[in-house]
C-alpha cells in the first residue's frame, strides 16, 4: 500500500517581545498561513523580517511550520 502526502501547507509563526518588566519578557505570537511550500528558507526569513519591520514590537523568533496529512492509497 502506497503512502502519500495530502493537504500540504506552510505557515509562519512570528514571536514578538511585547513587554520587558524587571528583566522578564512578555511575548505575543502571530501566525500567518497560506504561504507557498515552495518558498525557500532564505525567502521565508526575508518575508518574516519584512513583516516584523511593520510592527512596533521586536521580533524574537520566527518559525516555519510545514505540515501534511499522510494518507494510505
Amino acid at each position: 500500500m502506497a503512502v502519500l502526502k495530502s493537504n500540504e501547507t506552510t505557515s509562519m509563526k512570528l514571536q514578538y517581545i511585547t513587554d520587558n518588566t524587571d528583566g522578564k519578557e512578555t511575548y505575543s505570537t502571530v501566525t500567518v498561513s497560506g504561504i507557498s511550500k515552495a518558498v525557500s528558507d532564505a525567502d521565508f526569513a526575508e518575508l518574516a523580517e519584512g513583516m516584523a519591520s511593520l510592527q512596533k514590537f521586536t521580533l524574537r523568533n520566527m518559525t516555519r511550520l510545514d505540515s501534511a496529512k499522510i494518507v494510505e492509497e
